[in-house]
């Protein structure tokens, strides 16, 4: 696997993902992953889609309350939500 980029924004002030979208597009990346939540989410998810990039978009916390409904279709084959699980149950014999 092969890094092709690393990008930071100042959460809560983008409003148009477009710029960011297409210097993805640009680097041919396969896949992106993405801390992001709420709409730094919903917006590049969408521009994706308007954009018809189809590099794979992973997002550890896709899954907060109200997310997958904001983003909706547009997260259809785009989005996979990476979800940590802990268990905490044991077997004892």
């Amino acid at each position: 696997m092969e890094s092709v980029g690393d990008d930071l924004h100042p959460l809560g002030k983008v409003k148009d993902f477009a710029p960011c979208v297409t210097k993805i597009r640009a680097a041919r990346a396969d896949a992106v992953i993405t801390g992001n939540w709420g709409n730094d989410l919903v917006l590049p998810i969408k521009a994706a889609k308007e954009a018809g990039l189809t590099a794979e978009i992973d997002a550890p916390i896709a899954n907060l309350a109200g997310t997958p409904t904001m983003i909706s279709e547009s997260g259809a084959d785009r989005l996979r939500a990476v979800v940590h699980w802990i268990s905490t149950s044991t077997t004892t014999r």
